[in-house]
């Protein structure tokens, strides 16, 4: 009997959907913590020239994990 290609897909389900794969989670990982690190970051360096330390630089902070909350939104928006 011939090899024919008309039968079931041999990619397993998980690998065949439409998810994110790999790659899209381990950038997502990355932008995540990118942007908690530099919101943190850049509200430190806002409190040493004020020398407001941690007023500043927790309101980095917040709105660091405020971005990180919108890029998952927006990334996961794409595989649904």
């Amino acid at each position: 009997m011939p090899f024919t290609t008309s039968g079931p897909s041999m990619v397993s389900p998980a690998v065949a959907s439409n998810g994110p794969q790999l790659g899209d989670l381990l950038s997502m990982g990355m932008t995540l913590a990118l942007c908690v690190v530099v919101g943190f970051g850049l509200g430190w360096l806002g409190d040493l020239a004020t020398g407001t330390f941690p007023l500043i630089a927790m309101i980095g902070l917040a709105l660091g994990v405020v971005a990180a909350a919108f890029y998952v939104v927006k990334m996961f928006k794409r595989y649904s």
